[in-house]
Order: structure tokens, then sequence, then C-alpha cells
């Protein structure tokens, strides 16, 4: 009995110490957050695209028009999730910045709490409305950025392989939702999956 209470306690051991790796992990190799973003849409006119976060299960998408500077419209949306990636780029190639909001929540077809990438648009009046509200891309999604090339500007991710490592994919707005767009690298450790995001993002 007491060989298999020790046996159960150093299974317990590792698998939060490999839970805590990859919590480091994900701190060493994300993007530095980013909640403010200004974005010039021709002339002296201006979006100022910011998240307010409130609380951990409360977090505010603020738009606000520029003109000259001095703001003309203000418009919000509020998410009540969690929320751990906020990025800006025009996804639809209209001219107009596009925002992308990781959130984790459930959705009525998967009760488990699980990263989501929701894309909002702004209109004409510089209100945010929904874009597309994903509850999943083609494997659990880890993380993922906004290229930063020319517009349309791609989704690229990191998901969770069936074998426990991590893929880079490529995706693109298409209509409604995401088109997957290819691989970049399948069967790899977090920290490179990463790295190449990182690398990625700047080509694309």
């Amino acid at each position: 009995m007491l060989k298999i209470k020790l046996i159960l306690i150093a299974l317990l051991t590792f698998s939060c110490g490999g839970e805590r790796q990859q919590q480091q992990l994900q701190q060493q190799h994300q993007q530095p957050r980013q909640d403010f973003f200004e974005v010039k849409v021709g002339g002296d006119d201006s979006l100022r695209i910011t998240l307010d976060r409130v609380s951990d299960t409360l977090n505010i998408i603020r738009v606000k028009t520029l003109k000259d500077g001095k703001i003309t419209r203000a418009a919000s949306y509020p998410l009540p999730y969690p929320v751990y990636r906020f990025d800006v780029g025009d996804l639809t190639g209209d001219g107009v910045p596009d925002i992308a909001v990781g959130v984790i929540k459930t959705t009525p077809y998967d009760p488990k709490l699980a990263k989501r990438p929701f894309l909002f648009k702004i209109n004409d009046e510089g209100e945010v409305r929904k874009l597309w509200m994903g509850s999943r891309v083609s494997q659990p999604l880890e993380d993922f950025v906004l290229s930063k090339g020319a517009a349309p500007v791609k989704v690229l991710t990191i998901e969770r392989e069936l074998s426990g490592k991590f893929l880079v994919a490529v995706y693109r707005y298409q209509g409604f939702g995401l088109a997957h767009n290819g691989y970049v690298k399948r069967e790899i450790s977090l920290e490179e999956a990463y790295k190449l995001l990182h690398i990625q993002r700047s080509m694309l």
C-alpha cells in the first residue's frame, strides 16, 4: 500500500511539474501583451483601439475615432470572459482594422472551458460588430497572433497535437470564418512553436 501511495505521489508531482513548465514556457515566449493600437485609416483620421481589462472575467473593447487628433466618436463592446490574446489587423482587406480577441469560454456545442478565437469588425459608424465568433480551429488552440504584412493579414496559430506536442498553422479570413492555409511545422515543442510564431508573424 505504501509503495502504491509513493508511486501516485510521484506521478502527481511529475504532472504538476509538467504543467508548471508549460506555463513558464508560455510566459517566456509569448508576444508582449499589447492592449493599445492606433491605426491610420486615411488622411488625418485614425482609430484608437484598446482593451480595458476590468477584471479577470470582464474585458471591454473600446474604439475611438479621431479626426485631426480629436475624438469624434467612441464605442465599446463588453467581453464577459477571460482574455489571453488581443490583436489588431486588416483581416478582410477593406482598409479598416479588424480586432482579434482570444477568449476562454464554453460554447453550446462544447461545454469544456477552452481557448477560442473571436473576430470583430469596425463598421462605418465606428461601432464594434461581430465578424466571426469561432468555437475552434483544426486542433485545440494554444495561442495565436495576426501577421504584420500586407492586408489581408493572416492568423497564425499554435495548436496542440494529439501526441501532446504542438503545431504552427496559418489561416486566412474567408467570408465567414477562417480557412486553413497550411502548416508551418508540426510535432514540435511549445518553445519551438513560439519561436516560429514570432518569425512567421513578420514574414507573412
